[in-house]
């Protein structure tokens, strides 16, 4: 083999050197494009990240690229959104929770609220009393239920002036004032049918229920055992007047009257003396402080009046009952 002349061989050397040079330039700098590109790719790709939860997800669509990982919900209920950025977070709007959640809690709350105004069973004169009223009040200002009522009128005509026409025509209006249950359909605090409302048609007649438990005979509860209990209550005498109701009486059941007794249309009352034996409340109440049923009896130990019947003067002595009935559903 010929060997290269002593003055070639820098050259050759120089020239295997440059080509080695230009080699290792070129690794480098592939190797340095390559390690920017993913740096890049790493860096955009995990800069922002956003998560949106919904209460309901009906279906969910996941789209990655370099820049965003979206989560997107068919649901249109609000929604809250999770912003992560580097080590913080941040969020927005509102989360609401599933409706099944709601609806549970809903419940939950109205038991709790139900059982924070349970009333319990009373005891003693005082507080039978009050819860009684307090039951009719309440009652009173509700504006949806339906009430039934009925009345009786049981009484016996002791003596009367004008013979047995008089005698017949009055006692025809009498029992007028008897009648089966009618029904109220109460709705925004007023009766469908006839306009009135719950404080007109449940005695007293447009005003508060009161009673002084000193003006009570007795009082007496019984627990139902089903989330009800029925008190009674006995009243002692009471008199009333055409100038003046009876003073216990009145403050808490419907008295004897011209339209109580039917004879509205067709009486001129001129003097009223009524002497009331007893009365008795019975009311059935349940846990809510609800009427459930309620019934009103008034014994009539003497009533006289005098007046004109038809345009005929007539005196009338009478005496025997005077019953309501009330019964109560709520919506």
């Amino acid at each position: 083999m010929k060997k290269i002349p002593e003055e070639y061989r820098k050259y050759l050397y120089l020239g295997l050197t440059a080509v080695l040079a230009v080699w290792v330039f070129c690794i480098c700098f592939v190797v340095a494009y390559h390690f920017r590109k993913d740096t890049a790719t790493t860096e955009t790709s995990t800069d922002i990240s956003t998560v949106t939860i919904s209460s309901e997800v009906s279906s969910t669509e996941t789209t990655e690229s370099t820049t965003t990982t979206e989560s997107t919900s068919t649901s249109a209920e609000p929604t809250a959104t999770v912003t992560i950025d580097g080590n913080n977070a941040t969020t927005s709007g509102e989360y609401s929770i599933p409706s099944w959640a709601a609806e549970s809690l809903s419940a939950a709350e109205s038991y709790a609220e139900k059982e924070a105004t349970r009333v319990a069973v009373p005891s003693g004169k005082a507080e039978i009393v009050k819860t009684y009223v307090d039951a009719v009040n309440k009652v009173k200002n509700t504006s949806d239920f339906t009430m039934k009522k009925g009345s009786e009128m049981e009484m016996t005509i002791d003596s009367v002036t004008g013979g047995d026409y008089i005698k017949n025509i009055v006692q025809k209006y009498i029992d007028s004032a008897s009648y089966d249950p009618i029904t109220y359909n109460f709705k925004n605090g007023n009766d469908s049918a006839s306009g009135k409302s719950p404080n007109a048609e449940i005695p007293p007649a447009g005003a508060i229920a009161s009673l002084d438990p000193e003006d009570v005979k007795s009082a007496a509860v019984k627990d139902n055992g089903n989330n009800r209990f029925t008190v009674t209550i006995e009243l002692g005498k009471d008199t009333q007047t055409l100038e003046e109701k009876p003073k216990v009486y009145s403050s808490c059941m419907e008295v004897l009257d011209v339209n109580s007794l039917g004879l509205a249309s067709a009486t001129k009352i001129d003097t009223l003396n009524v002497s009331y034996s007893s009365g008795k409340i019975v009311a059935t109440i349940d846990s809510a402080g609800r009427l459930v049923s309620m019934t009103h009896t008034l014994n009539v130990e003497k009533g006289a009046g005098s007046g004109k019947v038809t345009l005929i003067s007539v005196t009338v002595e009478m005496h025997g009952t005077y019953r309501q009935t009330y019964s109560f559903s709520y919506s």
